[in-house]
This record gives C-alpha cells, sequence and structure tokens, in this order.
C-alpha cells in the first residue's frame, strides 16, 4: 500500500498509510485520521537522531536516504527492483507427495503476493492458492504457501503456475509435482 514518509523534528520519520479515499467534493482523506495508521522510525530502528532536516528517496535502490541534526542514515524500504524475489528458487515439496504419508504440499520461497495456479494433466483448473484461501506463512521478501489436496483430486502429475505477485514485472515460475494415494 502507498505511504507517505514525513520528517519530524524529535520524532524521526513518520510512516503514514497514503491517501484511502477521495469523497465527490474532491476531499482527500488521510489514513492517519485512523488508529494505528501512524508508524514512527526512530533511532530505536536504526536512525542516527530522531530530528530530521531532509529526506530523498533513490528509486534504483529502494533507499530513503535522511539527513538529521548528527548525521545520515538510510532506511531500506524493500522496494528496489535489484533485491526483489524472482520466484526462481521457489521449491515445491514433498515430491511427490502421497495422501498416506503426508499432510500438505509446500511452496516455499515465492513473491509476496504471488497467486498459485494448479491445473491437472488436461489444463484444468483444480485449486487457486493465495493469501485469501490457503495457509500463507509470510515474511517481507517472500511466502510459504501450504495446500493440503482434498482427497477429491485423483493422483496424478500437477502443474502449477505462480504469477509475480506484488512485483508485476516478475516473471511467472511454472512446474510440476506428482500426487500419489
Amino acid at each position: 500500500r502507498p505511504a507517505m514518509y514525513i520528517g519530524t523534528t524529535g520524532n524521526g520519520v513518520a510512516r503514514v498509510k497514503a491517501v484511502t479515499a477521495v469523497d465527490n467534493s474532491g476531499a482527500i482523506t488521510y489514513a492517519s485520521a485512523y488508529r494505528d495508521s501512524t508508524y514512527y522510525i526512530t533511532t530505536a530502528d536504526g536512525l542516527v537522531s530522531n530530528n530530521i532536516t531532509c529526506m530523498t528517496y533513490d528509486q534504483a535502490t529502494g533507499t530513503l536516504w535522511v539527513g538529521t541534526d548528527q548525521g545520515i542514515s538510510a532506511i531500506d524500504l524493500g522496494t528496489s527492483p535489484s533485491i526483489r524475489p524472482d520466484n526462481k528458487s521457489m521449491t515445491v515439496y514433498p515430491m511427490p507427495f502421497s495422501y498416506s504419508r503426508h499432510k500438505e504440499i509446500v511452496f516455499d520461497h515465492i513473491n509476496p503476493g504471488s497467486r498459485l495456479t494448479i491445473r491437472d494433466i488436461s489444463g484444468r483448473t483444480v485449486a487457486v492458492l493465495d493469501n485469501f484461501n490457503a495457509s500463507v506463512t509470510k515474511n517481507p521478501t517472500e511466502w510459504t504457501i501450504t495446500w493440503r489436496p482434498p482427497s477429491t483430486i485423483v493422483p496424478g502429475t500437477y502443474f502449477y503456475i505462480a504469477d509475480g505477485g506484488q512485483f508485476i514485472d516478475t516473471h511467472a515460475r511454472t512446474g510440476k509435482f506428482l500426487i500419489l494415494p
């Protein structure tokens, strides 16, 4: 979600969730009007000082450079293309999956926000796994999705497609796995 970074005197850098609504008259309601919408990045988070004098954002590296009354700090916002995961390190296990020996299939090291589409050998979609309908372990740079195939899915070869997630310019990852009785 979009956010504004505001330098303060004494409170460090305020990260405020950006615009949440625009009414018919064009008036903007900011998330700061709501509880828990502002987070302060302070010396406890690594800033040199909580008295901010200037800031600039380096889009190429995803770094917010913060000038303070005691020096310069850098905050990695995790938005640089160079640090984005690419789904190339994605792994699927156990391989093969067996209903009699395993509880679930794990899709590991995938982009945050990725959606997995599972297809059978004929290309029919049998499941779509994402943040809303699967067990997802999240961290800022990668997710782990676990899936218990329902017993209605017959043993055989299945294919998965992991889209790019929150990074639209990331290529999808495809692969296959085997389900045994």
